[in-house]
């Protein structure tokens, strides 16, 4: 059921949610590539929105419009020619060898879902660091250092994961193979889309499994997380896995300035006494005060700077009145424009 400009707006008014949650950089893993028009209309909302962006090209609803994979070589030509923009380009990819080699021939990263036992173990070779796998709850341990041996990328969505079944969110299997982890919200209509809600579940999810095991006897456990380790998964682990390690991801000189600031006095943290600690455990995007992405402020003294906003959420609001009359569907909570 969904326009052109219903994916449009969708990404426009998702991207303009994750940079008032202090998030400068979001992979747009597209599951709705239905024809070139509505991939096109995806990237476009997410550039207006003025987020450091990854576009990774997926499949959609069958069809006679679709062109996934083949059309990442458009794609390319016309809206990625570069690599030197906001916006880069990936594959959404399958478990899939030809999806993974037509990546590389147009020189995209390539994003999977895996969280099949085994389902890696065909595609092991094809294993590298432009690979980021989502999820990996169910992952034999040969399937594990493979990723390991190959410095594939592993990017945990711990709330979907555990919300929709997929597993126990493999934080640990990630430190015990070595494997930097990242962090990523996965389905923003599900859980919170910020890096709050996504640390935190890591932090207590780690420290209870590892806690468990030292009640039961265990010894020689791994070390307990820190809030610092936490906030390195959520900032440079998210850049080095999006294949943005020398542009954002960490205050460095030579990189672009994707930064973003924190309230420390406000009152749900105030008064600080561990910088890391008060961050991964005590905010919230309440505290977001300013965001910059690429030297251009987007956010300043807690408000979002867009212009037309109002305009954006009524866009949002009809695209979602025309899915739900167009499908059927119950629309009967009040939904007023905004004034």
């Amino acid at each position: 059921m969904f326009r052109p400009e219903d994916a449009y707006i969708g990404n426009l008014v998702t991207a303009l949610s994750a940079l008032d949650a202090g998030i400068t950089t979001v992979l747009d893993w597209s599951h709705i590539g239905n024809s070139p028009e509505h991939s096109d209309a995806a990237i476009r909302g997410m550039k207006e929105s003025g987020i450091r962006g990854v576009y990774a090209f997926g499949t959609g609803s069958a069809g006679p419009e679709r062109r996934f994979p083949e059309d990442i070589r458009r794609l390319r030509t016309e809206h990625f020619s570069s690599d030197d923009q906001l916006q880069t380009l990936a594959l959404g990819a399958g478990i899939d060898r030809e999806q993974w080699e037509l990546a590389r021939e147009v020189g995209a990263r390539i994003s999977v879902h895996v969280n099949g036992t085994g389902d890696l173990l065909p595609m092991a070779e094809l294993l590298g660091p432009d690979v980021t796998c989502i999820h990996c709850c169910n992952l034999l341990d040969e399937e594990w250092q493979h990723l390991a041996d190959k410095g594939a990328g592993v990017s945990i969505s711990a709330p979907v994961e555990m919300i929709m079944g997929h597993g126990i969110p493999p934080i640990q299997q990630t430190l015990d193979f070595g494997i930097p982890p990242s962090l990523s919200v996965d389905v923003e209509t599900t859980v919170p889309s910020n890096m709050f809600t996504q640390m935190r579940s890591i932090y207590t999810l780690q420290r209870m499994q590892i806690l468990a095991r030292e009640r039961n006897g265990e010894e020689n456990l791994p070390d307990l997380l820190t809030a610092k380790e936490v906030l390195r998964f959520a900032t440079r682990n998210g850049a080095l896995h999006n294949g943005l390690n020398e542009i954002t991801g960490t205050i460095t000189p030579g990189k672009k300035a994707d930064l973003i600031m924190l309230s420390k006095d406000s009152i749900n943290v105030a008064p600080v006494n561990n910088i890391y600690g008060a961050v991964v455990m005590g905010m919230d995007r309440a505290n977001i005060s300013t965001v910059m992405v690429n030297g251009s402020i987007k956010k300043w003294n807690g408000e979002l700077l867009f212009d037309q906003l109002n305009t954006v959420q009524n866009s949002a609001m009809e695209s979602q009145r025309y899915i739900y009359e167009k499908t059927g569907w119950s629309y009967e909570f009040m939904n007023a424009p905004v004034d």
